[in-house]
């Protein structure tokens, strides 16, 4: 599956002698991105669904587990069905 980079850069270093060449940063993943993206919305979720099952809205240690291992499903969900719109065209 194509995982690349959400924000490339490319820099130009021109050191003081004179000979410059390019520094290329990949940044994160496209993978990390749409798992960055979707993390409000599963941490809301979460305190909806204790706050309706009259617990705490606090979120626990296995909460954050739960959430984070939910969100890379999702991001992985996205690059699949990206893959397939890509093949579409």
């Amino acid at each position: 599956m194509n995982n690349p980079p959400a924000f490339p850069e490319i820099k130009v270093v021109i050191p003081p002698t004179g000979q410059g060449y390019y520094n290329i940063t990949d940044g994160m993943s496209l993978r990390d991105f749409f798992a960055n993206s979707i993390t409000p919305v599963l941490i809301q979720s979460f305190q909806y669904a204790r706050y309706k099952a009259e617990m705490s809205a606090e979120i626990t240690k296995k909460d954050k587990e739960d959430i984070a291992k939910s969100a890379y499903i999702m991001a992985e969900a996205m690059l699949k069905e990206r893959e397939k719109y890509k093949e579409d065209k």
